[in-house]
């Protein structure tokens, strides 16, 4: 069972009968909800993991609240046994989304200066460019 803490005056909450989206117009201070039954026993989960396992990608979208984090969280824990998958939340930083999706994928995302002597010296920041995505399109493809 998910329980969150919301802080908004006016909260959202999950309606236990129909498990839709509910907004209550309410001037109330953060309020527990609970959401009423698990994502991974609802009819939507059952047909995205279909569509994974048939061999189509995915993209959870929605508004803030509703669930999506959850939702993906749950996709990836499911399937990850069956595929090599990664989960990101894009906040804004695409630097740091893609830096989330290399570190589950296990793609570098740094690479080693060496001085005129061939010393390592430290690390720098790869780039997206031809040169990385060649060098991972395995990784990523799989």
């Amino acid at each position: 069972m998910d329980t969150r803490t919301t802080s908004r005056q006016d909260f959202e909450s999950v309606s236990q009968q129909s498990g839709e989206l509910e907004l209550e117009e309410e001037n109330t201070p953060a309020t527990p909800f609970t959401l009423s039954k698990s994502i991974k026993d609802t009819e939507h989960f059952s047909k995205v993991c279909d569509a994974v396992c048939a061999g189509n990608s995915v993209l959870v979208l929605g508004e803030a609240g509703t669930g999506k984090g959850d939702f993906a969280l749950a996709l990836h824990q499911e399937l990850s046994g069956e595929f090599n998958s990664a989960i990101a939340t894009y906040k804004g930083s695409l630097k740091k989304f893609f830096i989330a999706i290399a570190f589950q994928l296990d793609i570098p995302t740094t690479e080693t200066q060496y001085n005129k002597n061939g010393d390592p010296t430290g690390e720098k920041d790869l780039t997206v460019d031809d040169t990385v995505g060649e060098s991972n399109q395995e990784k990523i493809q799989t």
